[in-house]
C-alpha cells in the first residue's frame, strides 16, 4: 500500500529500497512526493561495487539529510572517490543536490592541478578525478576517455 511508503519515509527519515515496507514505490507514492536519489551510473563500476538509491519525500527531507544518508549508506564509494567525483556524481544525478553537495563536501575545482586552462597541453601528467587515469589532454580524455564520464567515441 502506498501510503505504508509515505508514512514509513516520513516517520524515519530517507530509506534505501531494503528499508521500505513495501515491494517498491509505486506511482502514486511519486504522486504524493516519494522522490528517489540515484547517484548510480549503467557504466560498470567494478572497484566501486553497487551504488544503493535513496527514498525521500521531497517537501519533508532536506537535500542535505538525503544526501548525508545516500553518503552513509554508499560509504564504500565514499570512501573510493575523491569530492569531486562524489559531487560530480550527486549532480548528474540530481542538480537539486548541487548545494548540498557543495556544503557538506567543501569547494573545490571540477579538475585538480591546471584545471580551467585553455591549454590541453597542459594537464599531462595530471590525474582524472574521475577514473584516476593519468592524462595527457584533460578535456579530451574527459569527453571520449574517461571509464566514467566519456563517452567512448575514442
Amino acid at each position: 500500500m502506498t501510503v505504508d511508503t509515505y508514512n514509513y519515509l516520513a516517520q524515519n527519515g530517507p530509506s534505501t529500497l531494503e528499508e521500505l515496507p513495501t515491494d517498491g514505490v509505486s506511482a502514486e507514492d511519486r504522486m504524493n512526493g516519494v522522490h528517489r536519489l540515484n547517484a548510480s551510473t549503467t557504466r560498470s563500476l567494478p572497484r566501486i561495487g553497487q551504488l544503493y538509491a535513496i527514498y525521500y519525500i521531497k517537501d519533508k527531507h532536506d537535500p542535505t539529510t538525503v544526501l548525508e544518508e545516500w553518503m552513509d549508506v554508499n560509504s564504500h564509494a565514499v570512501d573510493a572517490w575523491s569530492d569531486q567525483q562524489i559531487h560530480k556524481r550527486i549532480i548528474d544525478a540530481d542538480s537539486d543536490f548541487q548545494a548540498a553537495s557543495k556544503g557538506l563536501l567543501g569547494p573545490f575545482t571540477e579538475w585538480t592541478g591546471n584545471a580551467g586552462t585553455s591549454n590541453d597541453e597542459a594537464d599531462a601528467g595530471n590525474e582524472c578525478v574521475f577514473c584516476g587515469e593519468t592524462v595527457e589532454y584533460m578535456r579530451w580524455h574527459k569527453e571520449k576517455e574517461c571509464p566514467v564520464v566519456g563517452d567512448g567515441s575514442e
